[in-house]
């Protein structure tokens, strides 16, 4: 008996249309990311183990339970890659970069974490990010943030809900958790054996916890705003200021703190409410002015976000927009017969040369077959070659919308189509 392979648990196959869905919300936020100025970047999908480790905190859920880390052929510990900004601000480090100037990039890829596999949530899934190196100000924060609603906005999804908070400074937060751990350690019977790690590591990881129970417990925790410095509280004030003066709504949580110990002052969430009432985070990210000098470059601040493309997808309501990702047809070849199928497709070729978007079924399929794929793809045009119209060294040139015919020589057929197709831009 044949084995049946099957793709690994939380991994997903994308093909037509589902794969036409993913390029489209990627293809939206390349352009919105050119057009705010950012520029792209690509790093490997494995780095050194400690890159991650170090930047995301050994405390931390996507270090110490997600982390796809195995040893290379001479023992080298390799990770594929959870996140992608510890790998984009290697690259920069590695190639001499100028932090001193402001740099905007962005990048698009795989991201590998071993989690329970659910609804928008895999082991394998691709992440949208945008970073901005250099830019100490609160605005490039709100910068941030406003590109992840238009973001959201431009593929159709509204009605999201805009969470913030503040971490404040490393002090800030070190004075937090030190209260915190008091509190933890005062009430241990009631977090989860992984809360007791974390308490002792780095406390504000207990935010990270999947257990109800524990989130319960925490709703009477010291709150973590009343830990900021006056600079720190003033500057997060700032933040909620411009925000509301771009109109949105936003909310204050101080239970968000993100999954990773480098950020510092602004994070933030973006998520939306499926069906049962249960809210699904699409995009959020923060501020991490730490990072590029933890790893070894100068002290540069930083802000930026990622957004995980597959939930993403699965929010749209494609029937609103499935026109927008359709397979384009200009032109449908109806070939009857093998010498008519060999003259197509040098006619296709030409046309496709000249940037004309054509379809020609290589199969000999029957005159009525081949005329409802040109209909199924919306086809402005068929080019009908038969052996009849070989012999008379025509071809039917057939406009698909009013259903007029023209018979145009075959060595004109060319030329007439980009005349025409060139008038109608």
């Amino acid at each position: 008996m044949t084995k049946k392979y099957r793709s690994p648990r939380g991994t997903l196959d994308f093909l037509p249309p589902e794969s036409l869905k993913e390029l489209h919300v990627e293809a939206v936020f390349r352009d919105l990311a050119e057009n705010y100025g950012y520029l792209p970047v690509r790093t490997p999908m494995f780095e050194n183990t400690e890159l991650f480790a170090r930047g995301a905190g050994e405390s931390s859920d996507i270090v110490s339970k997600e982390m796809y880390t195995f040893p290379d052929k001479k023992g080298r510990s390799l990770t594929l890659r959870p996140e992608g900004t510890p790998g984009v601000v290697r690259a920069m480090i590695q190639a001499g970069w100028n932090f001193s100037d402001q740099t905007r990039l962005y990048y698009v890829g795989s991201m590998f974490r071993y989690q329970r596999p659910q609804k928008g949530r895999y082991r394998e899934h691709t992440q949208a990010g945008i970073e901005i190196f250099g830019a100490s100000s609160v605005t490039a924060d709100v910068e941030i943030i406003s590109m992840g609603v238009n973001f959201l906005t431009a593929i159709g999804l509204e009605n999201t809900r805009i969470a913030v908070n503040s971490l404040g400074t490393d002090e800030d937060r070190a004075a937090y958790n030190e209260s915190l751990k008091k509190f933890i350690d005062l009430r241990r019977d009631e977090f989860c054996p992984d809360c007791h790690f974390r308490a002792e590591h780095n406390p504000l990881r207990v935010y990270d916890c999947k257990h109800l129970e524990c989130h319960k417990v925490l709703e009477n925790a010291p709150n973590i705003n009343d830990a900021l410095s006056g600079e720190s509280n003033a500057r997060f004030e700032t933040l909620q200021d411009l925000l509301r003066a771009e109109g949105f709504a936003i909310e204050i949580d101080p239970g968000l703190v993100r999954g990773l110990d480098y950020y510092t002052h602004t994070v933030f969430e973006i998520t939306m409410q499926d069906a049962t009432g249960q809210q699904d985070t699409l995009l959020g990210g923060g501020r991490y002015d730490g990072l590029v000098k933890l790893y070894g470059g100068p002290d540069t601040p930083a802000v930026g976000f990622g957004a995980g493309l597959e939930r993403i997808a699965e929010a749209i309501d494609w029937t609103d927009v499935i026109d927008l990702i359709k397979p384009e047809c200009d032109i449908a070849i109806v070939a009857l017969g093998d010498r008519a199928l060999l003259v197509g497709t040098t006619m296709a070729d030409l046309l496709r040369a000249a940037g004309v978007i054509v379809h020609i079924d290589h199969r000999n399929s029957s005159f009525k077959s081949q005329l409802g794929q040109a209909n199924s793809l919306d086809a402005s045009v068929a080019i009908i070659i038969g052996e009849d119209e070989l012999k008379e060294g025509i071809a039917i040139i057939k406009d698909m919308e009013s259903g007029k015919q023209e018979n145009i020589p075959l060595v004109e057929v060319v030329e007439y189509i980009l005349t025409a197709f060139e008038g109608n831009d």
